[in-house]
Parts: structure tokens; sequence; C-alpha cells
């Protein structure tokens, strides 16, 4: 046989007493998230700034790596054969460059401006004689 006491629903204080605990459980579970969440942020800041200095050694190793680089290339650069001769042949073809494009040459501006004052003296001067007349 069933007693009354097997049909009763649940007491008021059993559930609170649940709710409570349930609460309780949350609570610590959002505690523990929270301080793996500040712990894993404290490590991705720990690791950036490891990051951060390993690139800063490399980018100086490599600027030496390049500084020597760029040394020895001065230093090996006067012993290669035909240096001269090939500087020479590209100074003048560079020097020939205006005289292919049909450019005046600074000693033609030079003699153009002289002869513009020359010419610009002897307006003046027939520019005096008109006026003294």
């Amino acid at each position: 046989m069933t007693t009354k006491k097997d049909h009763e629903p649940p007491r008021k204080e059993s559930r609170f007493y649940l709710v409570q605990t349930a609460n309780r459980v949350w609570k610590k579970i959002e505690k523990k998230v929270g301080v793996s969440q500040k712990n894993l942020q404290k490590k991705i800041q720990i690791i950036n700034e490891k990051t951060h200095h390993v690139y800063n050694g490399i980018e100086n190793d490599v600027r030496l790596v390049a500084d020597d680089v760029i040394a020895l290339g001065k230093e090996n650069m006067d012993k290669i054969p035909m240096k001269k001769a090939i500087e020479e042949k590209v100074i003048l073809g560079i020097a020939s460059l205006p005289a292919k494009l049909n450019l005046p040459s600074k000693g033609d501006i030079e003699h153009l401006v002289s002869g513009i004052d020359r010419v610009n003296e002897k307006l003046d001067a027939l520019g005096r004689k008109a006026d003294k007349r």
C-alpha cells in the first residue's frame, strides 16, 4: 500500500535547497571560469611580450647580416675585373644622351645668355640715343 507521503509533491524547503545548491555550484563555476580567463589573458600577454622580444632580436640579427653583406660587396667591388671599363662606358653613355636627344649643353646655354646680354646692352644704348634726340 502506498501512503499519503509517497504522493505528496516535494516540499518548498527541498526546492529552495536545490536552487541554493545550484546557485552555489554556478558561482563556483563562474569564479573558476573567470580566474581561468584572467590567467589566459595574462599568459597571452606574456607570450606577446616574449614574441616582440624575439622579433626585435631577429630584426637586429638581420640588420647585422645585411650590413656584413653590403660591406663585403663594397670590398669585392674593387676586385671585379673590367669594373673601370664598365664605369667609363656607362659615364660616356650618360654624357652622350643630351646630344642624342638634341638638348643644349651647359656651354651652349651660357653662350646664349651672354649673347642675349649683349643684345640687351645694344638695345639700351639705342634707346638712350633715341631719348636724347
